[in-house]
């Protein structure tokens, strides 16, 4: 899924702020004042700002998954199971 629209939108309207931490970007969202904002995308927009399918991200991770079912990882998949770390 790509949130852009979403976090443009949050951004906007102060309700988000983009970070950097350890030189890795980060979007801090106040949850709470964000409800309001994304219901009502949901029901007066279409939730046109939140569901936007992108091409790209989907063809990464099918190719992801195929990898995977060769025994072929990224790093990201390897740190995030890895049960060490959790």
């Amino acid at each position: 899924m790509d949130l852009e629209g979403l976090e443009k939108l949050l951004i906007e309207q102060q309700i988000a702020k983009k970070i950097l931490i350890n030189q890795v970007p980060f979007t801090l969202v106040d949850l709470e004042t964000a409800y309001p904002v994304i219901a009502n995308d949901i029901l007066h927009n279409n939730a046109k700002n939140l569901a936007r399918f992108n091409p790209v991200l989907y063809l990464r991770e099918k190719a992801k998954s195929m990898l995977a079912s060769v025994g072929i990882h990224t790093l990201a998949d390897k740190i995030s199971h890895d049960p060490g770390l959790l």
